[in-house]
């Protein structure tokens, strides 16, 4: 059995829908009274997508699903965020609101716009703040007060108290000016733009370091991590090779591999190991960072034919991966610490791409098909 309350506070209505036996239920509430429907299906496939239709137009209408469980894979938020371009999806959170790239307007090239919006934690909406560049590629929280967003390609910060922008970076105008990339520990933070490195804590410049790229530009992503005793950095700007980057020393040790484009670096293993995603959907590659030797942790593949990930991430204390596949239509989850697999969330409302990424001990989903999602993983 199948149950889902959804809320609307502003229409002060409540829509519940349960699916029983191949019958789904619903029904509208105002104050308390709504007429009743239900529909019988001839199999579960046809019971299941009608539930998840039904739950999907409330959604639209500004129901928000908000629920308490302790089942592994069940969401506990659901919010409409509206759809997007498949690569800005991005969302954080701080200690009191979860904030989300939202898609503004495109129809007019002098007057484009796009939003970052902060919801709490049980699905109200707080604030929608208009940027002032489109499309969020990236964004993290720094020291919980302060957001730091990839707008097109443009560095900046965002205040939450003072709500004030401040631009780090332009994206420049050489060929590698569409190779951008942030990252942020504690009070440090990094950011890639225009052919240049740079790390800064409170307003002070630690380090700039010029970038290489490969000969094909246009196709070098470039990305970074910072280790979680914010000693190293590790970037990735030119085919089969990763820079570790000492901050304080500025000492740079490279790790060469048979790895290609990379779009994601993480460290894990209390910083002893770099996970690396390559472009084209393959499986991760781990990496010890003393020695550059490839660990071989195949018992942390997706359990499926395509085993290619097209996203994953950590939690904050490095015990759990998640991994996505192709079409991300599921997010399987690992306990990393034994390497073992632990089961499959079915990801809802997704078409061909979700962004994922922990809010403290939920899993955050965004996806395409625009919804924004809280999934239980404990």
């Amino acid at each position: 059995m199948k149950k889902r309350i959804l809320v609307n506070k502003k229409l002060n209505k409540t829509f519940n829908v349960e699916l029983e036996n191949n019958c789904v239920t619903y029904q509208t509430l105002k104050n308390g009274k709504g007429r009743v429907y239900t529909k019988a299906f001839s199999c579960d496939e046809e019971a299941l997508k009608f539930f998840s239709k039904k739950q999907w137009e409330v959604l639209k209408k500004g129901f928000v699903l908000c629920q308490k469980t302790n089942r592994f894979g069940e969401p506990k938020l659901h919010y409409y965020i509206g759809g997007g371009y498949s690569g800005a999806l991005s969302f954080t959170h701080t200690q009191n609101a979860i904030w989300v790239y939202q898609e503004g307007s495109y129809e007019n090239p002098d007057n484009q716009y796009d939003f970052i919006k902060s919801i709490s934690y049980q699905g109200d909406t707080l604030e929608q703040i208009k940027t002032p560049d489109i499309l969020a590629w990236d964004m993290q929280c720094l020291n919980n007060n302060t957001l730091l967003l990839n707008l097109d390609h443009h560095i900046y910060t965002y205040d939450i108290q003072t709500k004030k922008f401040q631009k780090l970076s332009d994206a420049g105008n050489t060929q590698h000016s569409s190779s951008s990339c942030i990252a942020v520990a504690e009070s440090l933070i990094a950011y890639c733009n225009d052919e240049k490195l740079i790390i800064e804590e409170n307003n002070k410049t630690l380090l700039e370091h010029n970038l290489s790229f490969d000969a094909d530009y246009l196709d070098s992503p470039c990305c970074i991590a910072i280790s979680k005793n914010r000693q190293l950095l590790a970037l990735h700007s030119k085919s089969g090779v990763i820079e570790l980057i000492d901050i304080y020393n500025k000492k740079i040790t490279n790790i060469t591999g048979n790895f290609k484009k990379v779009e994601k670096i993480q460290f894990a293993e209390f910083d002893q190991t770099i996970i690396v995603q390559e472009k084209y959907v393959k499986p991760l590659i781990f990496i010890e960072v003393k020695t550059g030797e490839i660990k071989d942790y195949s018992q942390l593949q997706i359990p499926e034919y395509n085993k290619g990930v097209v996203d994953f991430c950590l939690n904050d204390d490095k015990t759990k991966l998640v991994l996505t596949n192709f079409y991300s239509q599921n997010a399987y989850i690992f306990d990393f610490i034994n390497k073992t697999y632990i089961g499959k969330i079915d990801i809802e409302y997704s078409v061909k791409t979700a962004k994922i990424q922990f809010v403290n001990n939920e899993l955050g989903i965004r996806t395409d098909y625009g919804c924004f999602s809280l999934y239980q993983v404990e």
